[in-house]
C-alpha cells in the first residue's frame, strides 16, 4: 500500500487562509491515517507493506511554505508509529523522504500564490511584497529555484525498490546527491541554520537587511568557546 495523496498551499503562515490550512491537514494527515486504518486488515492478512510518501520538508525548515511542512513533519511521526505498532504482524512500514522532483505541482503552486495575493488587503500585500515578488520571479524562471530536481522516472524507480526489496529500510531519502549534501545543514546548531536560511532569503529578495556581520562574528566566537 502506498500513501501518495497530498496537497500544498504555500505562503507565510500569517496570511494563509485557515480553510486552506484545515484542508491540507485533512488530506495530508487525517486522510492518510483514515485510508491506512481501512486497509490494515488486508495488510495483516497478506503480511503486506506500507509506504508513505513524505518530503524533504518533513525534516528541513521551509519558511513561507505555509502549513505544508508541518503536515510532512507529522507524517514522519505517523510513519514511525505505524512501523512500531504494526511490526507484530510482520507489516513493514517505510517513509520516502522525497526531494525536489519534476512535477506539474509547481505550476499549481504558482497559481495558488497569485490567488492568495489578490485576496489580501493592500496593507498585507505591502507587508509581504518581497515574498510575492520572489514568487513572480520563480514563476517567470519556469519554477527553477536552484535545487536540482530529480526526474519523475528516477523517483518512481527508487520508490519501487523500497516497495519490493526484501529488507526495507525505515526511511529512504530520494533526491539528487547535491540536495542530500545541502540537507546536511539541518544538523547544525539552530543559530547557524537560521543564519544560512536568512542569507538564502536575502538572496531571494525576502530579507531586505543582510545579517549583521558583528552578530555573525559573535556567534563564531561563541562556537569556538564551545570547542
Amino acid at each position: 500500500m502506498i500513501n501518495n495523496a497530498g496537497i500544498a498551499s504555500i505562503g507565510p503562515l500569517e496570511i494563509s487562509p485557515l480553510e486552506d490550512i484545515k484542508k491540507q491537514l485533512d488530506v495530508n494527515i487525517v486522510g492518510i491515517i483514515a485510508v491506512t486504518q481501512a486497509f490494515i486488515p488486508l495488510l495483516r492478512q497478506s503480511r503486506g507493506r506500507l509506504l508513505n510518501i513524505g518530503s524533504i520538508c518533513g525534516f528541513m525548515p521551509s519558511p513561507f511554505y505555509g502549513v505544508y511542512p508541518a503536515s510532512k513533519y507529522a507524517l514522519e511521526s505517523i510513519s514511525d508509529l505505524f512501523r512500531f505498532e504494526l511490526r507484530p504482524w510482520g507489516i513493514d512500514v517505510s517513509l520516502i523522504q522525497l526531494g525536489p522532483v519534476e512535477s506539474p505541482l509547481f505550476e499549481k503552486i504558482g497559481k495558488q500564490v497569485e490567488d492568495l495575493e489578490t485576496s489580501l488587503s493592500s496593507e498585507k500585500q505591502n507587508l509581504y511584497s518581497d515574498f510575492f515578488e520572489m514568487m513572480h520571479r520563480w514563476r517567470d524562471n519556469n519554477f527553477q529555484d536552484g535545487l536540482p530536481k530529480l526526474s519523475t522516472e528516477a523517483a518512481v524507480s527508487k520508490i519501487i525498490y523500497a516497495l519490493t526489496t526484501s529488507r526495507p529500510k525505515s526511511r529512504y531519502f530520494v533526491a539528487k546527491t547535491s540536495v542530500k549534501i545541502w540537507s546536511m545543514i539541518r544538523f547544525l546548531p539552530d543559530w547557524i541554520l537560521d543564519a544560512i536560511l536568512r542569507e538564502q532569503m536575502y538572496q531571494a529578495g525576502i530579507e531586505k537587511t543582510k545579517i549583521n556581520l558583528e552578530t555573525v562574528e559573535e556567534n563564531k566566537q561563541n562556537l569556538a568557546k564551545v570547542h
